[in-house]
């Protein structure tokens, strides 16, 4: 335990710089590599360790299917939110390329499963792989749409201001809601829990730590917004009430995320995701809850002022 929390206390601030330190610099360049290559990046190990878990419980899909699939519908939204022009991207503008590249993996699926299983398994393999392009594909592409959400309407730039950062405040903010909720949580079952919340999927985790997740993630909303006020930002919100609604919707759906994927680690009899990063496990483990709360941010994103 001890090794356990050395790591944790080494990583975590590491993580965390490395994160916020892109996408501060891409702020401060008004572009999203630092979002973009994060993103793909996390995608990439996601999907190997989820293919890692479907082997455990012999729903083995196609790791190809998925990764051609995802890096086509995330490489465009990459270029697309860099403002690259050309031919190709302007014919594929307003086309439904996410469903295309969905389709395109599942029947890819199909045949590969078909062609090493025959009927064996189909629909345990079919299952895990559809859920794979959801989960990971959806959420990454939402994320990408996020850290490229321009700047409010009518937003008028003082001298050295930063513009279009809209975006990147708001990933930050679906991170310190998930992340700092997850603490709350943590913390408030520790100190008050009794009754479980989900006995059979997280032993640990009791209804007390979810209500102290509501705290945590409005609290981690409240803390960046305020840090990018002392940045003299143009701020993502034109009040002080939307990171309210933004911590309590993303906190407890970062929290449901998480329970999600201990669903997923205990049909594998798993303790970890994976060992990519020591003292949390794989990539999973991690980013489960901004995984799961990424579309309810790019939707609140896209409709509170």
């Amino acid at each position: 335990m001890q090794t356990e929390l050395k790591y944790r206390l080494t990583f975590g601030p590491l993580m965390a710089t490395i994160a916020i330190g892109s996408f501060i610099l891409d702020m401060a360049y008004g572009v999203n590599y630092g979002a973009s290559v994060i993103l793909v990046l996390g995608f990439i190990c996601a999907s190997f360790e989820i293919n890692k878990i479907a082997k455990k419980i012999d729903a083995d899909f196609s790791l190809i299917a998925l990764m051609v699939s995802g890096l086509i519908i995330l490489g465009l939204d990459v270029v697309q939110s860099t403002g690259y022009s050309c031919s190709c991207i302007d014919a594929l503008t307003g086309a439904p390329v996410l469903l295309l590249a969905f389709g395109f993996g599942f029947s890819w699926m199909c045949l590969a499963h078909l062609r090493r299983s025959g009927h064996a398994g189909f629909l345990r393999s079919l299952g895990m792989g559809s859920f794979s392009l959801v989960y990971l594909i959806v959420s990454c592409s939402c994320m990408i749409a996020l850290a490229a959400l321009p700047d409010l309407e009518g937003t008028v730039l003082s001298e050295g201001q930063w513009a279009n950062t809209r975006g990147h405040q708001l990933w930050l903010l679906l991170v310190g809601s998930c992340k700092l909720g997850d603490v709350g949580a943590y913390f408030g079952g520790r100190a008050f829990g009794k009754k479980k919340l989900a006995p059979r999927v997280s032993p640990g985790k009791t209804w007390a730590g979810f209500y102290a997740a509501f705290v945590g993630a409005v609290g981690g909303a409240y803390l960046f917004y305020g840090v990018f006020a002392l940045m003299d930002l143009p701020l993502a919100f034109n009040g002080w009430w939307q990171p309210l609604v933004w911590g309590l919707v993303c906190g407890p759906i970062g929290l449901l995320g998480d329970l999600v994927e201990s669903c997923i680690k205990r049909e594998a009899d798993i303790k970890d995701s994976g060992t990519i990063i020591p003292g949390f496990g794989g990539f999973l483990d991690v980013f489960d809850a901004i995984i799961f709360a990424a579309p309810f941010a790019l939707l609140l994103g896209l409709i509170l002022p």
